[in-house]
């Protein structure tokens, strides 16, 4: 394997773990100097989980905020958004045959995160 590739692997799958986890939200909660870019790309990009989450939250509590009983679901939803980033890491091989799998998933994923940050920042006064 071409050394290239490997870095490109390491990576998708380091990006996949710092995205999933809850590693931005820690660094900004405890970084002053961080906090502003930190929240924003991470808030961005897990509008979508934050968004099902909250509606959970909002079913089954009637909390109105993200409770931290949810915070597993909220990395579990952003690990499933982000899935094409581990499977791209793990196995590259499997771009060409999933190829239209990955790119729909994707399409509909940013389309989801656009929508999530348009109405938890104008509905529920979650984001700022």
């Amino acid at each position: 394997m071409k050394r290239s590739r490997l870095y490109l692997r390491i990576a998708s799958v380091a990006s996949f773990v710092l995205l999933t986890l809850p590693c931005l939200t820690l660094l900004a909660v405890n970084v002053k100097a961080l906090r502003g870019i930190l929240l924003f790309v991470d808030m961005r990009l897990r509008a979508l989980p934050l968004y099902l989450s909250w509606v959970v939250d909002r079913t089954f509590y009637d909390a109105g905020e993200l409770s931290p009983e949810f915070v597993p679901l909220w990395v579990a939803l952003t690990g499933i958004m982000l899935w094409p980033l581990l499977v791209l890491g793990l196995k590259p091989s499997l771009w060409r045959p999933l190829r239209w799998v990955i790119t729909g998933h994707c399409t509909v994923m940013f389309a989801g995160t656009i929508a999530a940050i348009y109405w938890m920042s104008t509905h529920t006064g979650v984001f700022f």
